[in-house]
């Protein structure tokens, strides 16, 4: 679980191990009234872990939900962080949001 249920958008993450490779299977899901567009899960590494791409920004209507996976590379059996944000913008709205994961 990366985010709270209460939080405008929930998100929670399966994480696949295989070797030096780290799959993270990342389901999102809209719980506003909101339409969320270039909804973005942006992530950094720290270590020796480097992202391979960068996710694509997805739109989702009011409690819909989507799936989005990230590859993760590890160079070596140091430690490392995987952490990021969860961006988009509310159809309308002046600004753009976020949540921590």
């Amino acid at each position: 679980q990366l985010t709270g249920f209460s939080d405008p958008v929930y998100a929670e993450a399966y994480v696949n191990v295989n070797q030096y490779d780290i799959v993270l299977d990342v389901l999102i899901v809209n719980q506003t009234k909101d339409t969320l567009q270039n909804c973005t899960l942006e992530l950094a590494t720290l270590g020796d872990l480097k992202l391979v791409e960068k996710p694509q920004p997805i739109v989702l209507a009011s409690n819909d939900f989507a799936n989005i996976k990230a590859n993760v590379k590890v160079a070596s059996t140091e430690n490392g962080i995987i952490f990021g944000n969860i961006v988009y913008d509310v159809k309308g709205a002046a600004g753009d949001r976020n949540v921590v994961v």
